[in-house]
């Protein structure tokens, strides 16, 4: 059986949406236009496989595409930053650890999603290098980079993590 690599962003987007719920309920829509309704990840990838099967007239199996993230210098200096304002400046050590969670939950989305998002074009993103991309965690901006195909491993690079009202595009 043959292996085809599944990064399609509708299905991306999808598992993003549920945040990883496997008991969520979705549509999923099949290539002739019909929908049903999937409860599992797992049943929308038998589906998406039985479906591309029929159609191509082929015995594919699908796998699920993961991004390896790695976080820059400057990164990790922005999130010590903000773990030390919140906690200290602010004198919230337990804001900090859940903000700070749901800002690594975030960034975690994208080992599977990383693609999905546009990519920014304004001069302020430029500094960052091409295909610049940027997601957001309530009033913070997570800017990265996707890198395609380095020894068959693609990868997210977090740029920088930082106040989004500081973003001028």
């Amino acid at each position: 059986m043959d292996t085809l690599v599944a990064t399609k962003p509708h299905v991306s987007r999808w598992i993003s949406n549920n945040k990883n719920d496997h008991t969520a309920k979705g549509r999923y829509i099949n290539i002739d236009g019909t929908t049903e309704k999937v409860y599992t990840v797992d049943e929308v990838f038998s589906r998406l496989e039985k479906n591309l099967n029929d159609f191509y007239g082929t015995n594919y199996k699908l796998e699920w595409y993961m991004y390896g993230i790695f976080i820059s210098e400057q990164a990790n200096k922005d999130f010590d930053d903000l773990e030390f304002a919140i906690k200290y400046e602010y004198q919230s050590p337990q804001t900090a650890f859940r903000y700070l969670q749901g800002l690594k939950n975030k960034i975690k989305e994208l080992e599977v999603s990383a693609e999905i998002y546009a990519i920014e074009t304004g001069k302020f993103y430029q500094q960052f290098g091409f295909r610049v991309r940027r997601i957001n965690y309530k009033k913070m901006a997570i800017i990265y980079t996707v890198h395609e195909n380095i020894e068959y491993k693609s990868f997210v690079c977090i740029r920088r993590v930082m106040p989004a009202s500081l973003i001028i595009t």
